[in-house]
């Protein structure tokens, strides 16, 4: 049987809904940081799915659908959604589950937000390195 990813969601500090996956299937022995995975903009945590074999077994996993994405709460018309609120959504996903330095990777706008924490939240939150992803790439 192939091991399944843990799909949770939790609430922002303003009520909305974001859905996660976890794939950790590094040896426990291995205390590695955490890699977060934010999609671009009109895309899902499934934009990743080609990337996980790669990944899976060294490096634990975390996907989400940002706001308005893929299984995540679809914001009213008139609420706020702009970088700073997409970035606390980040903050508030790495609080809830307790991580405290991880690698991000961002594709399009999920790379607009990536450079955002990182400004906005440096080390030890996130590593702040930056590469724009090659063509395809998600």
């Amino acid at each position: 049987m192939t091991p399944q990813p843990l799909r949770a969601s939790f609430h922002t500090s303003d009520g909305m809904r974001i859905h996660y996956a976890v794939d950790d299937f590094s040896p426990p022995w291995q205390q590695r940081p955490t890699i977060v995975m934010l999609h671009a903009a009109m895309g899902s945590m499934n934009r990743f799915h080609n990337w996980m074999p790669a990944l899976l077994g060294g490096w634990p996993v975390v996907r989400w659908d940002m706001r308005g994405h893929g299984d995540s709460q679809v914001p009213a018309a008139n609420s706020r959604l702009d970088v700073h609120r997409l970035t606390l959504d980040l903050v508030e996903l790495l609080d809830d589950l307790g991580l405290d330095r991880v690698h991000l990777v961002g594709s399009s706008a999920g790379g607009v937000i990536a450079l955002h924490m990182a400004a906005l939240h440096p080390a030890p939150r996130s590593h702040r390195r930056a590469r724009p992803a090659g063509e395809g790439a998600g």
